[in-house]
């Protein structure tokens, strides 16, 4: 586990060794790779399937009529905000950039 020297008293959030003391402390993820792979705090690596913009939108279609029917039963603006968030964080997820039918 890194240790941040410098700041022992506090946190420092432009720190890169306190934002990595925090993380291994919490559990979280470490910074991602490029190659849509995760490297997580016990050193894993977390693979994700590739997400092209063809599945994005067979997700986003499964979303929206999920979104629409019961329990939910969103209106439409609501169903496709819910559906385009998911798919954003998708995006985020795995590196890959949004398409500007998101947006």
């Amino acid at each position: 586990m890194s240790v941040c020297n410098v700041h022992k008293d506090f946190f420092d959030e432009t720190c890169k060794d306190c934002k990595a003391e925090y993380a291994n402390l919490k559990g979280h993820t470490s910074p991602k790779t490029d190659s849509g792979e995760k490297v997580t705090a016990s050193g894993r690596v977390k693979k994700y399937k590739e997400f092209s913009e063809e599945r994005a939108r067979r997700l986003y279609e499964q979303l929206l009529l999920q979104f629409l029917n019961p329990p939910y039963r969103l209106s439409e603006v609501e169903a496709a905000q819910r559906a385009r968030y998911i798919i954003k964080k998708q995006c985020f997820i795995r590196g890959v950039p949004i398409w500007t039918w998101l947006k």
